[in-house]
């Protein structure tokens, strides 16, 4: 009888088309936070959902079953395929001066395929991950005098959009133990701003609503390395990996486009009383992005257990507008964190329970926003649980596709109570494939 054959190149082909209809459905990606509105929007939290579950840090850890696209040389150590794709959803409350706003977002986070070129030596990946969001809508009045009349004018604020990024890199592995590589980023960037000023009717004056749209599109750079030391226990003969990571992102100017109309209206939006005038400008303009840097240390018995720790800073002090300005609020962001995993029975238990990898974590910082010149801290624990797929007698039992699932608590609390008291819940969930890409599998 003739065999038919599966390609399991062919399977992960369909799965990536038959996922896009729902990375569309959940797409909802947005902050919800009025500090959003000043650069570029809020930095994304750490995606991969196995890091994300330690704490956040990346610099010196190497998956061989999922991509650790934030250290580009981690790439090096690939042997199979890697797809991952993964969603998350935040429920927000955020707090000032006694008042209280919820939002529950959901949104697509993650695709990504790393490659092997050369079996544990070079390797590359691509892929797709959120980098800021905006997201914001709020009010504020303000009391005028026009002698000799006082008038109140009330102004409406809001904000959509944010920079996404695509990757594009390899990683390599020149001398035993010692691992190099990089990432080339297109930014892709949408950012609505809408601020409406309503004046009192007979006031004598038209309604003014301004709208700035910016599109930022420009290539950007990141670079990482890793040393790792393989050593035994002489008594009893385990095996340990002590692991070393650095990691830096390149500060540039992006190129963007600026958009900006102002109308003047009588009545309301909503009466549509549009517009007695209309002016627009659109500009060509250069956005300075920040430098960044990292550096981690790792340690474990490779596939049961490890422990990491990492410092992160971003210096957005250097972040620039089209004028060439400075944002009064920013200053340098650091983080650092400390989290592990361990996977009871390695590899080779057949009991499930044992077989999954249980991870914790922690993270404590400083954000970047520095309103009064003081910094917001930001305080945050986190555990996870990677559930291997199940098994049948098509699949190489060595290989370690899994399904991650990740809970986050975070704080980011001002210094004073005149600002916004952000509590963010964040679960977030991945599936990470590992597959041959060229095997074939045969039914009898």
């Amino acid at each position: 009888m003739r065999t038919p054959r599966m390609n399991s190149k062919i399977g992960l082909i369909g799965l990536v088309c038959a996922l896009f209809p729902l990375t569309s459905a959940v797409a909802q990606k947005g902050a919800f936070n009025p500090y959003s509105q000043l650069g570029i929007g809020l930095p994304a939290f750490n995606p991969v959902v196995p890091l994300a579950s330690m704490g956040g840090g990346y610099n010196a850890i190497a998956g061989t079953s999922y991509i650790n696209y934030l250290n580009p040389a981690s790439y090096s150590s690939y042997d199979h395929v890697l797809f991952q794709f993964g969603m998350e959803t935040q429920s927000l409350t955020a707090t000032r001066n006694g008042n209280e706003r919820k939002a529950n977002l959901a949104f697509f986070n993650q695709l990504a395929l790393g490659l092997p070129i050369i079996k544990n030596r070079l390797g590359m990946s691509f892929g797709y991950t959120p980098y800021t969001d905006v997201g914001y809508t709020f009010n504020s009045s303000e009391r005028l005098i026009n002698n000799p009349d006082t008038v109140n004018v009330n102004y409406e604020y809001e904000g959509k959009g944010g920079v996404d990024r695509f990757h594009l890199g390899f990683g390599g592995n020149p001398v035993k133990g010692w691992s190099i590589g990089f990432n080339t980023y297109f930014y892709l960037g949408n950012i609505d701003k809408v601020k409406t000023s309503y004046f009192p009717s007979g006031f004598g004056s038209s309604n003014i609503q301004s709208v700035t749209n910016t599109r930022i599109a420009d290539f950007g750079f990141d670079f990482g390395t890793q040393y790792a030391i393989n050593f035994k226990d002489k008594e009893l003969k385990d095996k340990y990996r002590l692991t070393f990571g650095a990691t830096y992102t390149l500060g540039k100017k992006m190129a963007a486009r600026n958009t900006a109309v102002a109308r003047y209206f009588t009545g309301t939006l909503a009466d549509q009383f549009y517009q007695q005038d209309t002016i627009a400008a659109r500009q060509k303009v250069k956005l300075q992005f920040p430098h960044a840097f990292g550096a981690g240390v790792s340690f474990g018995q490779p596939d049961y257990w490890q422990i990491n720790a990492d410092f992160n800073s971003t210096l957005w002090s250097g972040f620039r507008y089209p004028n060439g300005s400075s944002e009064p609020l920013f200053g340098n962001s650091y983080r650092v964190t400390l989290g592990g995993e361990i996977r009871p029975g390695g590899k080779a238990q057949k009991n499930i329970f044992n077989r999954m990898t249980y991870r914790a974590g922690g993270r404590y910082g400083e954000s970047f926003l520095r309103p009064g010149g003081n910094a917001f801290k930001e305080i945050g624990v986190s555990v996870g649980l990677g559930i291997p797929i199940i098994y049948n007698d098509l699949m190489d039992k060595k290989l370690a596709s899994s399904i991650n699932i990740g809970l986050e608590y975070g704080l980011s609390v001002p210094g004073s109570t005149n600002y916004t008291r952000e509590q963010m819940i964040r679960f977030v969930l991945a599936f990470n494939i590992k597959t041959k890409w060229f095997r074939t599998y045969k039914f009898n």
